[in-house]
């Protein structure tokens, strides 16, 4: 399975479904010129069970702030945007795809880790 959609994936459309069928991130990438917007959303995954501990946009929120810290990204392009469950956030475009398929990883384990937790 792919780990991001972009707007030119012809499952673009219905990958958020499939993301919340499979019980997965759904993480999506929007270029434009010099810079990306990756965005994720674990809502279907959270929402029959809840999470007892950190929410995911805390977790990422961090991971974000090393890397725009790391790579230099000017402050004018630092965002970020969304909820508990969703967040989306600028990054060089260079670096979307593996920053994607990164923070599917780590959502899928984080997400999971925090539902298998003892309550």
């Amino acid at each position: 399975m792919q780990k991001f959609t972009t707007p030119t994936d012809p499952n673009h459309a219905s990958s958020y479904q499939t993301c919340a069928r499979l019980q997965v991130p759904y993480v999506s990438i929007t270029p434009a010129r010099k810079y990306a917007y990756v965005q994720f959303d674990v809502y279907e995954m959270v929402k029959p069970h809840g999470l007892p501990g950190e929410q995911p946009a805390d977790f990422v929120i961090d991971l974000y702030k090393c890397y725009a810290r790391f790579f230099g990204l000017p402050k004018d392009r630092f965002s970020c945007a969304g909820g508990a469950n969703n967040l989306g956030f600028t990054v060089f475009k260079e670096h979307a795809e593996v920053f994607a398929s990164q923070l599917y990883d780590h959502l899928l384990r984080f997400v999971k880790g925090q539902l298998e937790a003892p309550r």
